[in-house]
């Protein structure tokens, strides 16, 4: 049984979902210890001015009795304290001060591997100093902290349980005796920091539940968004080159569907446009060759009844055969030259060269190829151009052709190029003494097999690709060919190149 693979839409959700999901949890946590970390600071400053709060209580005139004045104080009065804050004042004998600042420069060391290490080593503990005052029966001897408050836990005597606490200690500098406070909160009964620890727990357990729900609302979404494409899928499907009149529905909402479905049709209308001429030109050529090779198998058949004993018709019939298959030899070779300029198989070779260099060459072919014909010039000698010598002198050639072939004797040629200031480009014009194109026939003079006359006679001779080879080579050139009837009346070919 074949593996059903996951839709679109399911993709985009899972991984929608999964982005969502993770990001809210992130965000959760990241706000929790933002909102900790505030809490933290205010607890922080709230040791400090606890401990300036002390201190205060011990800033007396006569600092000899400064510890008497705050004891006697005290027993009158509360200090004006937080509820939540304890707090402790010590003094330490003075021969266990060595010992204590020891142990505390131990901690600052960082000698210990934990905390709880600390508290098992300490050689100075509640019992060995003096207590000035305490607002807690639980107390310890804490190191001295530097700047800011500082988390500490332990394990409570009684209990035994583990207690965080946030803590401040320094060394009073208001008394000739080395006093210590410490100030502290119970972290336990903060309700962020219980909120903390169950995060977590909340985000792992809700996980997956959150998930199922973001991934249910992004498909819902991801459906809708996608359902323009599933229709514009489903009405491509039915294209083929038979109806590509079809097009894709359009919401015009003017966003990158539209786009798509936009780009998408105007891709059938070029696929259309080139099948319709692809459709043409298939029929045009087996129009014009069906006429050759009928004639031939006509002349092959009168040889096989009787052309063998009669000198002329065999004569006549093989003359007839050579014409023909002479014809149908340069259609093809026509044939074969635009397509391999159109498929860009024969690469455009520019190079500078002269305007007069070109007229030149074409000047001496002209007199082989109709000796009545003159030749009437109109450019700057020392008009240069940039391109590919032997394509730009085919299309001339071509473009002289097609006038010999339906003028009247004796031709004239006029030929006028000059230097467009706008675009930097050369225009060229070729004019004859013809009667000109017929204003129906102008749209469809670079029409392949098209010969200007609606009965497709053979008379002139041809095979009505040469303006259709001579409009390629211009384009391939990076140049516009066009054709319109001159002042005096004769037809006029355009070349901007």
């Amino acid at each position: 049984m074949a593996k059903k693979n996951l839709s679109f839409s399911d993709k985009i959700a899972i991984k929608f979902s999964f982005i969502l999901v993770t990001v809210i949890g992130l965000l959760t946590l990241g706000f929790t210890h933002f909102q900790i970390a505030e809490v933290n600071n205010f607890h922080s400053f709230s040791l400090k001015q606890a401990v300036a709060t002390i201190e205060t209580f011990l800033l007396d005139d006569d600092k000899d009795n400064a510890l008497k004045n705050y004891y006697s104080v005290h027993k009158e009065q509360h200090l004006r304290l937080p509820r939540h804050v304890n707090y402790l004042v010590y003094t330490v004998p003075e021969k266990l001060k060595n010992s204590l600042e020891e142990q505390f420069e131990k901690y600052s060391r960082k000698k210990f591997a934990n905390k709880r290490e600390f508290l098992k080593s300490q050689k100075v503990n509640v019992n060995d100093v003096h207590v000035i005052y305490s607002s807690s029966t639980d107390i310890l001897i804490l190191p001295l902290t530097e700047k800011n408050a500082k988390n500490f836990s332990h394990k409570d005597r009684t209990t035994q349980d583990e207690i965080k606490v946030l803590y401040y200690a320094v060394k009073s500098e208001f008394s000739e005796r080395d006093l210590y406070i410490q100030t502290w909160i119970d972290l336990e009964t903060d309700s962020l920091l219980k909120i903390k620890q169950v995060v977590p727990k909340i985000i792992l357990v809700s996980f997956l539940p959150v998930f199922i729900l973001c991934f249910l609302l992004s498909r819902y979404i991801a459906n809708k968004m996608i359902e323009p494409i599933v229709k514009i899928t489903s009405t491509a499907k039915e294209i083929s080159s038979t109806n590509l009149n079809t097009l894709l529905p359009i919401k015009n909402q003017g966003d990158e569907l539209d786009t798509l479905a936009q780009t998408f049709n105007d891709l059938f209308k070029r696929l259309k446009v080139d099948f319709d001429r692809e459709r043409q030109f298939t029929s045009d050529v087996s129009h014009e060759l069906k006429t050759p090779i009928s004639v031939i198998l006509g002349q092959a058949n009168l040889l096989r009844r009787w052309g063998k004993d009669d000198k002329e018709q065999l004569e006549k019939s093989i003359s007839t055969i050579i014409t023909e298959s002479k014809s149908m030899n340069y259609t093809i070779e026509n044939l074969l030259k635009l397509s391999r300029l159109e498929s860009k198989q024969h690469i455009p070779k520019k190079e500078k060269f002269t305007f007069a260099e070109l007229v030149a060459q074409i000047s001496n072919e002209l007199n082989s190829l109709d000796d009545s014909a003159t030749l009437v010039l109109d450019f700057e000698n020392d008009l240069e151009i940039i391109s590919d010598f032997e394509l730009l002198h085919q299309t001339f050639i071509i473009v002289i052709s097609n006038s010999i072939k339906f003028c009247p004797k004796p031709l004239h040629i006029k030929i006028k190029a000059f230097r467009l200031v706008e675009s930097c480009k050369t225009h060229i014009s070729i004019c004859d003494n013809g009667q000109g194109f017929d204003k129906n026939v102008l749209p469809k003079i670079f029409d392949r097999f098209f010969r200007g006359d609606d009965a497709h006679v053979r008379e002139v001779g041809g095979s009505g690709l040469g303006l259709s080879i001579a409009k390629t080579i211009v384009e391939s050139l990076g140049g516009e060919i066009s054709a319109q009837n001159s002042t005096d009346g004769g037809a006029q070919i355009d070349i901007e190149i």
